[in-house]
């Protein structure tokens, strides 16, 4: 082989590793989050799948997807049942999750990377049933109670002994969007949740075919109020979470 061609060659050679080097440090993002997860559920407004298209919806899943887009992350937000997007996140490595709440019994297991939002907890029933009277919390024991299975809601409830595990009154459900509809079944008197409005099942109630004006709120647990974050596993690196936290002020 002549020295023309090993020279032709070494520079092809060269070039290409030169041009790979250019396009990394181009992406300097892509390797450090190309195995790196988010997850959340199925919580209007805030983050929710239209029936209408099945694409993630709500304030802060948008907010959460300009900061992926920004970090050059490719994967999709994975919309699970909470209890298992709770699981996922605590079991690996590199998970994070959004709308989770801030509470003393979880600040030390997880690290809390942007607040998304704040929510009151309130007590919502048909507009008919007025014989639905709550003036303090140990009332909810005398109604069929719903809540959604091991949101901060459900676990609050229970410590504070409300209502008890086990209780045929008491419905803990995996998915927000089949609550909506066991209640206006009359199959519960009553749903306790987080709400950021008094409004914000409005949209639900459309997509169902109801008047929302069929929904009131009858109550608020006014000692309950939440901060939603997102967090991540104590597994995942500080340098993610300052990665992560910096792109949802930029997104903010």
């Amino acid at each position: 082989m002549s020295k023309i061609v090993v020279k032709w060659l070494l520079s092809g050679i060269w070039l290409a590793v030169a041009t790979m080097t250019a396009q990394a440090a181009d992406q300097p993002g892509d390797a450090l989050w190309r195995n790196v997860r988010v997850v959340t559920e199925d919580l209007a407004p805030l983050a929710y799948l239209d029936p209408r298209d099945h694409t993630l919806k709500g304030s802060t899943a948008v907010q959460v997807q300009a900061a992926m887009k920004q970090l050059g992350m490719t994967s999709a937000i994975e919309v699970l049942p909470w209890a298992r997007a709770l699981k996922t996140v605590q079991d690996f490595p590199d998970v994070f999750i959004f709308n989770l709440s801030r509470t003393a019994g979880r600040e030390n297991t997880f690290k809390w990377v942007y607040k998304t939002a704040s929510k009151r907890v309130g007590v919502f029933a048909l507009r008919s049933r007025s014989d639905i009277r709550i003036t303090a919390q140990a009332d909810l024991k005398k109604y069929r109670i719903v809540v959604l299975n091991q949101n901060i809601v459900h676990l609050t409830l229970l410590e504070r002994g409300f209502v008890q595990t086990g209780n045929p009154d008491f419905y803990p459900m995996s998915y927000e969007k089949n609550i909506l509809p066991f209640l206006l079944a009359g199959r519960a008197d009553a749903w306790v949740r987080t709400y950021l409005n008094e409004h914000d099942l409005d949209e639900q109630m459309r997509v169902l075919g109801e008047d929302p004006q069929r929904i009131m709120k009858v109550a608020d647990l006014d000692d309950i109020r939440i901060d939603l974050y997102l967090a991540t596993g104590l597994q995942t690196s500080d340098e993610k979470v300052l990665r992560f936290r910096e792109a949802m002020q930029a997104a903010h």
